[in-house]
């Protein structure tokens, strides 16, 4: 009968309707977890990378404090060798008076 033909095209058109809505649904779901999984990634790669970046504060906290000190060497010995040549200086010209003395005596 008519009557049942137009329930069954409607049952027809629900079914697909049902249908279409699971597979937007499961492709909805898919697409979020997907999105979750992205998310994830990306936390745990914000995460690394703000420990790399702790990691290299500290390097380079370390490594200023090293050049400090070796500047602080560097200048402690540059004095050494200052205080060390004037009294080179000194002790030459002493040795060059008494060569002068021996010199004088000598004649």
């Amino acid at each position: 009968t008519a009557e049942n033909e137009r329930l069954a095209n409607a049952l027809a058109r629900a079914t697909g309707q049902c249908r279409e809505e699971r597979q937007r649904a499961a492709e909805a779901e898919s697409v979020a977890s997907e999105s979750e999984a992205v998310r994830d990634g990306m936390l745990s790669n914000y995460a690394r990378l703000t420990e790399e970046n702790v990691e290299l504060q500290r390097s380079m906290s370390e490594a200023t404090l090293e050049k400090e000190r070796m500047v602080d060497e560097f200048e402690l010995c540059q004095r050494e060798m200052e205080h060390m040549q004037g009294q080179s200086d000194q002790l030459a010209q002493q040795l060059q008076r008494k060569d002068s003395d021996i010199l004088e005596l000598e004649r």
